[in-house]
Formats: structure tokens, sequence, C-alpha cells
């Protein structure tokens, strides 16, 4: 339960502190980023008892949740974070352990390219016009998640070691 109480803190500091921060109109995607580095914890503790359907459900009610304090279309972050968050886990899984130290700066570049291509596409396909040509905004944006990326990444190392013991994953 934990998961989702930080996560709705997350979506509350991302799109109601960081617009009057970040006025140019490039808003670190922190919720993108808390996901991606949830993953990354997860995946790094594979000694303990990984509960993979817990973190989908997760993804998906802050999805819905993001999108219903955000006006989207109810759903498509949910999707585009599940997506997101599975390229995730199969580079995880498929990288040798060895580049365990450069797995989150490469985990929070490709996540951030999938989610803002994702979401730049199904955007145009729905008809939305986000004022910005594909390549300003997927190297705009995907800067600004990278630097904001790695500075959070302590403060979620500490939150998740400090609040995410083996019982507290349990969401059910």
């Amino acid at each position: 339960m934990s998961i989702i109480i930080i996560s709705f803190l997350v979506i509350i500091i991302e799109k109601g502190i960081f617009p009057s921060f970040f006025p140019s109109g490039f808003i670190p995607q922190f919720l993108l980023i808390y996901l991606i580095s949830l993953t990354n914890w997860q995946i790094r503790n594979f000694h303990t008892e990984l509960k993979w359907h817990n973190i989908a459900l997760a993804i998906f009610i802050s999805g819905i949740i993001y999108d219903l304090l955000s006006g989207n279309f109810l759903g498509i972050n949910s999707l585009l974070l599940l997506v997101t968050i599975f390229v995730i886990i199969v580079l995880g899984l498929i990288l040798p352990s060895q580049v365990n130290f450069f797995f989150l700066p490469l985990s929070i570049v490709v996540g951030s390219i999938v989610f803002n291509v994702l979401f730049y596409f199904s955007y145009s396909i729905l008809g939305i016009d986000l004022n910005l040509s594909f390549w300003n905004y997927i190297i705009s944006q995907n800067l600004v998640n990278f630097i904001m990326g790695i500075i959070s990444q302590i403060l979620f190392s500490f939150l998740f070691n400090k609040f995410l013991s083996k019982k507290d994953i349990e969401i059910s």
C-alpha cells in the first residue's frame, strides 16, 4: 500500500510543485522516474521475493490517478507506463549483472525515450497537438528527465530502503 501512497505524493509534487520551478514547459516526469527507480530497486534486490504483479497493479493505479488529476484520457498513462516498465524489466533481465552500476542511468534514458515516443505518437493519433516537433519534444523532455532522475535517485533509494520492506510490497 505504501507504493500507492508514495506514487500519489509523487504525482502531487509533479503536478502541483514542479510547474512553478520549470516555467519552460518541460516538467520532469517525476512519476515515470519514480516507477523506473522502483523497478531498478526491485531488479537489484532480486534476492527478496519479487511481487511483480503488485508492482504492475501499482503502476496501473498510479497511471489512472495521474490521468484523473491531469485531465488526460483515462488509462492512456497507465498503458504507457506499463509498456515502459515492461521494457525496463526486459532490459534488466537481458543485461549482465556487471553493468549494475550503469543500469540506473541507462534505464532512465531508455525508459524516458520509450515513454515519450509512445506519448507523442499516441497523442498525435488522438489528434492532440503538442505544439512541438518530434525531435524537439523527445530531446528536451529526455534531458530534463535524465537530470532529475539522477538527482532524485538518492531520495528514492532512501525511501525504498526505509519504507518498502518485504511486507510493504503487498498491495492487497
